[in-house]
């Protein structure tokens, strides 16, 4: 089950209010972001600390070995985070 705790932001020099779709969309992983998944997530309307969702949801075990320049990453939806989470 998601919890707040999912959702909450840590750092206090931003605020970003998480994004989270009805249905599943994608986002293309750029150059300068193939090796920082936290990157990849604010990119997607998630929150930084949420990357390892982004991730799991799309079956990546170890980032900086499977993120290539070019791919494109399912971003989950409010239910796919929900039965990630379960």
């Amino acid at each position: 089950m998601i919890t707040k705790e999912d959702t909450r932001v840590y750092d206090s020099s931003y605020f970003v209010r998480p994004t989270y779709y009805s249905s599943g969309t994608t986002v293309i992983v750029a150059e300068e972001d193939a090796y920082d998944p936290g990157k990849i997530a604010l990119k997607a309307g998630l929150d930084h600390e949420q990357w390892s969702l982004l991730m799991a949801f799309n079956g990546i075990i170890d980032p900086i070995e499977e993120l290539y320049p070019g791919s494109a990453l399912l971003i989950p939806s409010i239910s796919d985070i929900k039965r990630i989470k379960q």
